[in-house]
């Protein structure tokens, strides 16, 4: 596979792609059925709670493997490996804490950003999903 410019932008946008196509719809159904839930995720109390519900759903389990599998450089795409409940929830766990958590004074939350292949797009803003309302 190819790291050229294309392909490192491309996997800087995974995280962004899987926010808005796989977090978002989760959180409208959240919100629905349970609002504390709900406020403990957009609050950051709880950033391990988006998986935890979303890891019954098949379409959530596929999109985060899948997300996975593009960040992983030497894996080819007609390589179907499989990936442990542990490491899609720490996906995910990362994946929220970009979103969800503090940068300021908390170095867990870089750590975060750059184990999803250096999430620091600029034209992420994680405002939106902290005040989201349905």
């Amino acid at each position: 596979m190819s790291t050229g410019m294309g392909q490192i932008q491309i996997h800087e946008e995974l995280p962004q792609m899987i926010a808005c196509c796989t977090v978002l719809p989760l959180l409208v159904f959240i919100e629905r059925d349970d609002i504390d839930l709900f406020r403990a995720i957009t609050s950051g109390a709880d950033l391990d709670a988006i998986y935890e519900y979303g890891k019954h759903y098949e379409a959530f389990n596929e999109n985060v493997k899948d997300t996975i599998m593009r960040l992983r450089r030497n894996m080819h795409a007609d390589d179907q490996p499989e990936f442990t409940d542990a490491e899609c929830k720490a996906y995910m766990h990362d994946l929220c804490m970009a979103i969800y958590g503090t940068p300021e004074g908390h170095p867990e939350y870089y750590e975060a950003r750059d184990r999803l292949g250096g999430f620091y797009s600029p034209s992420f803003d994680s405002r939106v999903y902290k005040q989201l309302a349905f």
